[in-house]
């Protein structure tokens, strides 16, 4: 029970680009302020928020034409610890990219699950848990599953309401 309940997965709130951006470069302008340990974590806190904006905010792909302008303009400064060569005639001889599309997970402390195209209506997988937890207890023939599924619920303070088509999470 305790696997199940303790850490629902909820869906992020949607990361807006200009705000992650600005507090990505505001821990990495803090980090070097610091030395040591403490530059090495706001540096690693920067780089995770970036890629979570990168991901999952929502801003226009870049056509064909200005990837492959901007690689050209960059090739002998910022990229050229890279293979520019490979990337441009890779970028050159393939059609353009279809429309990114922003993935659809749930996360929690420890867990990030995708949802796929079918699973937008859940906001958090806390219905399946307590579908898994209630069946596997009545499977086992433990009397009681119901109550015992509550009374976990309520140890960890998660507040959830029965409604026709089933449990629904409240609050965390």
């Amino acid at each position: 029970m305790e696997f199940l309940i303790a850490t629902v997965a909820c869906k992020p709130p949607a990361v807006p680009f200009r705000i992650g951006a600005s507090v990505a470069r505001y821990l990495d302008d803090l980090a070097y302020e610091y030395k040591g340990k403490e530059r090495a974590i706001l540096l690693e806190l920067s780089k995770a928020i970036w890629r979570q904006v990168f991901q999952f905010a929502k801003f226009k792909t870049a056509p064909k034409q200005q990837a492959l302008e901007f690689l050209e303009t960059f090739t002998q400064t910022l990229l050229a610890d890279y293979d520019l060569k490979a990337g441009i005639d890779l970028v050159a001889a393939h059609p353009a990219p279809g429309k990114h599309r922003i993935p659809r997970v749930r996360r929690s402390v420890n867990i990030g699950i995708n949802l796929g195209p079918r699973s937008r209506r859940l906001s958090s997988d806390l219905t399946e848990r307590i579908y898994v937890a209630y069946w596997a207890l009545r499977i086992n023939r433990v009397h009681a599953a119901s109550g015992l599924v509550s009374e976990t619920l309520n140890r960890y303070k998660i507040t959830v309401r029965f409604a026709p088509r089933g449990w629904y999470l409240v609050s965390l």
